[in-house]
C-alpha cells in the first residue's frame, strides 16, 4: 500500500474483483450455510430435537439442538443465539430455552437449594441487553457465597442495587465505556442507545434501562477512584470512610514538586527559578456555575471534597460570607463587566467575562 495520497491504493484496487466472493460468503451466514439440519454435531443425534440453533458470539457459526445449545452456554450466558424457522433465523435467548444462571457456584458445581431471581432480569453487556433466568446460592455455601449482590459482583455482573437487583452491567462494558469516554468522547446516553440496537434494531425498544446505567456507571466510576487510591479495607483498615479530603486527587506529573521530580539544587541561581515554576489555573470567570445539581437529595456527593472539589458544607459556608464583586471598569467599550453578576437572559448559567 503506497503512503503517497497521489497514488493508489493497490490494496483496495485489488480487493474491488474480490467483492462477490465477498458478498456471496456475507449472504450464505444468514442461512445454514451448508451446516446439518437433520443430526447435531453436539451430541451426534441422541437429542430428541433438531439441531436448529446457533450463537453470533461464537466462533464457527455451527447449529445445534437446544439441548446442547443450552449446556455449550453454561459459561457464556449473555451470548445471542438465534433459532431457524425452516426459513430464515430469528432471535430467541437463552432463558428461553431453559438455560438459568447459577450464581455462588462454578458452573459444573449445581447449587443443591437454588434461590431464584426476580423474573425479568437484565445484564446490559456489550453485545446488548439480553434477558437471563438467575438463580442465587441458598444451600449451606449461601454464607461463603455472600449477598445476592455480592454472588454477582464475582460473577461479573454489578447490580444497580442492592436490595433484590433485577438490574446489572457487566464489568467488560463498564470498563469499555470508561475507555470509550475518555477515548472518543462518548456520552453515557449514546453507548445506552448503542446498546438498545444492539439488542433490537427493529424499533421495538427493549426496556427503559437508562437511568439505572447512569447509576451504575457513576458507582463504578468513584469505586475505581477508590481503588486507585488503595482505600480498599485490605490496603487500609479504616475503608472507604477514612479517606482524606484530597487524598483521591493524581496530582500532576509535568508540575514541579521539590524531592519528587526537581534536580538538586534547583534553588540555585534565581536567573534559572522560573523553570520551576508552578502554575495554578483558577476558574476566575465563571465560578464553577456548572457544578450546581438539581437537588442534592437526588444527586448526592458520593466522595465530597475527596478528589478535586472541596468539600461541600465547608464550600457552602464560604459562600455565605462573599457578596458580589464589583469591578472596576476603566473601557467605555467593555459592557459584559456591567451584566457580570446579573442573569439577563432565560437559559444562561452565567454571563460577563
Amino acid at each position: 500500500m503506497s503512503t503517497d495520497g497521489n497514488l493508489q491504493d493497490v490494496s483496495l484496487d485489488n480487493w474491488c474483483h474480490k467483492r462477490d466472493a465477498y458478498l456471496s460468503t456475507l449472504v450464505r451466514a444468514h442461512g445454514p450455510a451448508g451446516a446439518s439440519l437433520s443430526v447435531c454435531p453436539g451430541c451426534q443425534g441422541l437429542s430428541k430435537s433438531l439441531p436448529q440453533f446457533r450463537c453470533r458470539d461464537c466462533f464457527g457459526g455451527v447449529i445445534y439442538c437446544q439441548e446442547c445449545v443450552v449446556k455449550k452456554h453454561a459459561e457464556n450466558p449473555l451470548h445471542r443465539l438465534e433459532y431457524w424457522n425452516t426459513r430464515f433465523f430469528v432471535k430467541c435467548s437463552l432463558a428461553a430455552l431453559g438455560l438459568r444462571v447459577q450464581m455462588g457456584h462454578p458452573p459444573d458445581s449445581p447449587c443443591t437449594a437454588p434461590d431464584a431471581g426476580p423474573k425479568g432480569f437484565v445484564v446490559l453487556h456489550t453485545n446488548g441487553i439480553p434477558e437471563v433466568a438467575v438463580d442465587f446460592c441458598g444451600c449451606e455455601g449461601a454464607l461463603s457465597a455472600g449477598s445476592h449482590e455480592i454472588q454477582l459482583l464475582r460473577a461479573g455482573w454489578y447490580p444497580v442495587t442492592h436490595e433484590r437487583p433485577q438490574t446489572c452491567a457487566t464489568v467488560v462494558l463498564l470498563e469499555r465505556f470508561h475507555v470509550e469516554a475518555l477515548e472518543s468522547k462518548t456520552t453515557l446516553y449514546h453507548e445506552y442507545s448503542a446498546l438498545k440496537k444492539l439488542t433490537d434494531n427493529t424499533g421495538n425498544k427493549p426496556p427503559d434501562q437508562y437511568h439505572e446505567f447512569i447509576r451504575m456507571c457513576r458507582q463504578w466510576f468513584h469505586l475505581i477512584l477508590l481503588e486507585h487510591g488503595a482505600r480498599a479495607i485490605a490496603y487500609s483498615p479504616s475503608g472507604v470512610e477514612g479517606t482524606a479530603e484530597g487524598e483521591l486527587a493524581v496530582l500532576c506529573t509535568g508540575c514541579p514538586r521539590p524531592g519528587v521530580n526537581l534536580p538538586e539544587g534547583w534553588e540555585g541561581p534565581s536567573s534559572l527559578r522560573f523553570l520551576y515554576t508552578l502554575f495554578i489555573a483558577l476558574d476566575a470567570c465563571f465560578r464553577l456555575k456548572r457544578r450546581l445539581v438539581s437537588n442534592e437529595l437526588r444527586d448526592p456527593d458520593l466522595g465530597s471534597g475527596w478528589a478535586y472539589m472541596v468539600e461541600t458544607t465547608k464550600y457552602r459556608e464560604y459562600l455565605r460570607g462573599v457578596t458580589n464583586q464589583k469591578e472596576m471598569n476603566t473601557c467605555s467599550g467593555l459592557a459584559a463587566l456591567d451584566y457580570a453578576n446579573t442573569k439577563f437572559s432565560r437559559g444562561y448559567s452565567t454571563t460577563g467575562c
